[in-house]
């Protein structure tokens, strides 16, 4: 039968995981994620296409980036990310990320006004991600499956609401919601610099516009952890 590319791409996984040492095989593989391993010799053989319910263990029990598995996009892994509590102080030169344990559509506000530090869960240290402002979490799946609920986004406040780049995805926070979405030009010319339209990666979800007047707080989105990933230090 002909393999799929999400097939191809679990199979290289399979591999690498096994040339670094991590697995010794294809029992060690499917015993960690539960799998029937003779399922998984016929996936190997060609016999048949790995399953979505498959796909979705690989990435919960590997660390697998999950655009690499859907996408194809590099990197194959997501970063190790290091957690500590409050209690615990920066190494020199380290700058710790805080993680508000709220979601982007709902929950306390205060934190983007400077507040709500009793929801600070843990700090997070990414060095990709070390001039983000804080992580919080999302729900909802109008932006599947570029950001899926459950993922962690690091956001970075921006203060020019005139310098943006248009395409790319932000928080927008107004007095009564959080949204978040790519930000376009208007549809109409003379709108632009007054609106913005905000359009999901879900095409079930319909665009909107926006006036920029009601937006309190933007961040851009710097990038995505997933929860599984994230352990005790």
């Amino acid at each position: 039968m002909e393999q799929s590319v999400e097939t191809a791409r679990v199979l290289k996984v399979f591999n690498e995981l096994k040339k670094a040492k991590k697995i010794e095989g294809v029992g060690d593989f499917c015993n960690k994620m539960e799998f029937d391993s003779s399922a998984f010799s016929q996936i190997k053989t060609g016999n048949r296409n790995a399953p979505l319910s498959l796909q979705h263990k690989i990435i919960d029990t590997f660390n697998v980036n999950r655009d690499f598995i859907f996408n194809g996009k590099e990197p194959m892994f997501n970063p190790i990310v290091e957690v500590r509590n409050k209690a615990t102080l920066p190494k020199e030169k380290e700058k710790l990320v805080p993680y508000y344990n709220v979601d982007a559509t709902a929950g306390n506000v205060t934190i983007f006004d400077g507040g709500g530090l009793e929801y600070i869960k843990e700090y997070i240290a990414v060095p990709a991600f070390q001039d983000c402002d804080m992580f919080i979490g999302i729900s909802g799946n109008s932006m599947y499956p570029k950001y899926c609920a459950g993922e962690l986004i690091a956001l970075k406040k921006l203060q020019d609401y005139d310098v943006i780049a248009f395409g790319e995805a932000y928080l927008v926070v107004t007095k009564e919601q959080r949204l978040l979405k790519y930000i376009r030009k208007p549809l109409i010319k003379e709108d632009i610099g007054k609106k913005w339209r905000l359009c999901s990666e879900n095409p079930e979800f319909e665009d909107f516009e926006i006036e920029t007047k009601k937006v309190l707080h933007l961040y851009i989105i710097k990038g995505k952890i997933t929860k599984n990933i994230i352990k005790d230090a």
